[in-house]
């Protein structure tokens, strides 16, 4: 299970997206949409044109002789229409900049802004301007989900920074390497933190409120402690998510199961998934890249080893769940997922890796990316669907290449955000793309040696 897991995290870990809810039906489900054999879509690229605002003030009355008695009419202006900007909502983009781990500092690295109506992007807090506000430590710079606050990694905590970049509180965590996630009503963060044990290093998983009066809580651990305990091996596994409610948190277990805990840390438990199993051994098939054939019970079995992945819906009234190529809607008071609302059969190859399920604002699509080992270039194909949860359907198909990844959806649901940036490539790049995949729009890229972009999030998603 090691070798699974390091191997996950090694090839696919920086696709993730940065950063981190379950609806009654009847026992059976609607019969599954597969994706067998994807095309490429045709992505055309076009221009975001330029924003101009014309005003045409009122004419001055003329100066008369004779006053008359009848009314002068009423002026009425009607200002000139704007653009309203790609994607909606305010049109301004935030994202930090930061290098790679053990890579060069640059004075690049830090907090930007990009106006979608002019084009113009704004570096409004630089490394040094961040170095000198927390006092040292700098190793990373991020955004609090979707609130916009920012916050900073530092070598010993998480440090959370005030509108104007200054220091508001710390959180004191030796460690200290990762932010997993927040939770959805903003007032939790999960971090990560990495040690060695042995000759393996191994991650441990804390929880602890933004305000900073809750001490740090131990929820898992990336390796069990000491596997021949039962306790450790329950308490080991990869931090999934929240539910809509933020009381518990999600992870899955690499020996075979999804756990649920709450965020007291007073109960863990594993889940029944039995439900969600007896749909699948009725209706469900898979076929592994040598042509072994899963079904019934062995499909099961062979689902033990594959991945969960969870994501709440913007409205925290559903939540999604992937297991391997499956996909499930539940009610977000579903807790357990015992009562799946529809499933949406990806593919049929269980040795497939899927990225955590993005959802679109109005709750009417999910986007999933999904690595593919290709043998024949010893590398991994990517590719993203757009799932259709009205039609339960997969109707569109992106291609992309391995360092681009799917950040989410713009504010008005109707294009996707992407980002390319990896280790090896110079050239960085944010890009939106429509629903039906036949339309890319390059907001700008930006050349930056050693060092990552963040994905961008909408200053003001909801206007």
């Amino acid at each position: 299970m090691r070798l699974l897991s390091k191997d996950r995290l090694w090839r696919v870990a920086f696709l993730g997206v940065i950063s981190l809810g379950l609806i009654s039906c009847s026992a059976s489900i609607t019969s599954p949409e597969t994706v067998s054999d994807p095309t490429e879509a045709e992505l055309l690229p076009s221009e975001l044109p330029p924003v101009t605002t014309t005003f045409t003030p009122s004419p001055e009355p003329s100066p008369t002789a004779t006053h008359t008695a009848e009314p002068t009419p009423t002026n009425t202006f009607t200002p000139t229409p704007t653009s309203a900007p790609l994607g909606g909502g305010n049109g301004i983009l935030n994202f930090s900049i930061n290098i790679y781990a053990g890579g060069e500092t640059h004075e690049s690295d830090g907090y930007y802004i990009y106006n979608l109506s002019n084009s113009e992007l704004t570096q409004i807090m630089s490394r040094s301007q961040i170095e000198a506000n927390i006092a040292g430590g700098y190793v990373w710079s991020g955004f609090l989900g979707y609130s916009g606050k920012k916050y900073v990694l530092v070598e010993d905590g998480f440090v959370l920074l005030t509108e104007d970049g200054n220091v508001d509180r710390k959180v004191d965590l030796p460690e200290l390497n990762s932010v997993l996630g927040f939770s959805p009503d903003g007032q939790y963060v999960v971090l990560q933190t990495k040690d060695q044990i042995g000759d393996y290093p191994n991650e441990h998983t804390y929880i602890t409120n933004i305000e900073g009066s809750l001490e740090p809580k131990y929820v898992l651990s990336h390796e069990p402690q000491d596997y021949f305990s039962q306790e450790n091996l329950d308490e080991s596994g990869t931090f999934l998510g929240w539910s809509a409610d933020s009381t518990a948190l999600y992870y899955w277990n690499y020996f075979g199961g999804l756990f649920m805990v709450d965020a007291g840390m007073s109960e863990r438990r594993r889940l029944d998934l039995t439900p969600l199993e007896n749909q699948l051994i009725e209706q469900a098939t898979l076929v592994t890249a040598n042509g072994e054939e899963y079904s019934g019970r062995d499909l099961i079995l062979r689902l033990k080893v594959s991945e969960y992945q969870q994501a709440v819906a913007q409205d925290r009234q559903q939540v999604a769940l992937t297991w391997g190529p499956f996909l499930f809607i539940a009610d977000s008071n579903d807790l357990e997922f015992s009562q799946a609302e529809m499933t949406v059969q990806f593919g049929k190859n269980p040795d497939a890796f899927y990225d955590r399920p993005v959802w679109s604002n109005d709750g009417n699509y999910l986007l999933i990316g999904i690595s593919t080992f290709n043998p024949s270039t010893t590398d991994f194909d990517r590719q993203a669907v757009l799932v259709n949860l009205e039609e339960k359907a997969v109707e569109t198909v992106f291609q992309l290449n391995f360092y681009e990844y799917i950040c989410h959806f713009s504010p008005d649901s109707q294009y996707i955000l992407f980002v390319q940036s990896g280790e090896d490539t110079q050239m960085k790049t944010i890009s939106l793309k429509a629903l039906d995949g036949e339309e890319s729009v390059l907001l700008f890229d930006i050349e930056i040696e050693g060092s990552a972009i963040g994905c961008p999030i909408w200053s003001n998603p909801g206007s």
